[in-house]
């Protein structure tokens, strides 16, 4: 069962990465997978093209072996530290900005609403429907130059 569950995940990252963004996607990685999953991964990947299999990693659970992996793509300043790096984050947390982006929106995005926000010309602009289902369009902030 979990064979197919893996399949599964792998089969829809293989789709993102070869018919949604293939010329921007450099790499997938499979983080803390147990050590079958790249047993197994050497079978199933065979399904897949042979340029989604090469963007394709599976690390395991070693945090510091992991890091050395993860800081030739990201500077460990900017990698939570469940994955071996120096930044205070957890699954679920707002980013954390930096401050001129946060001066850019003239708002601190992690107060925005949540829902969909979407840039139009200079303003910033929460969309989609309420609670209630009324239709949601309200100004939160204007980009600054």
């Amino acid at each position: 069962m979990q064979f197919l569950k893996l399949r599964s995940h792998l089969g829809d990252a293989s789709a993102l990465a070869t018919s949604r963004y293939p010329e921007t996607l450099d790499s997938i990685l499979v983080i803390g997978a147990p050590p079958y999953v790249e047993t197994v991964f050497q079978y199933i990947s065979q399904w897949f093209d042979a340029n989604t299999r090469a963007k394709i990693s599976i690390l395991g659970t070693d945090p510091q072996a992991n890091l050395r992996r993860l800081s030739d793509m990201i500077d460990p300043k900017d990698l939570p530290k469940a994955y071996g790096g120096q930044l205070d984050w957890n699954f679920g947390d707002l980013p954390n900005l930096d401050p001129e982006i946060i001066d850019k929106f003239g708002v601190d995005p992690r107060n925005w609403p949540l829902g969909p926000i979407k840039q139009e010309g200079g303003s910033i602009v929460a969309r989609g429907t309420t609670a209630d289902g009324k239709a949601r369009n309200i100004e939160i902030g204007r980009l600054r130059t």
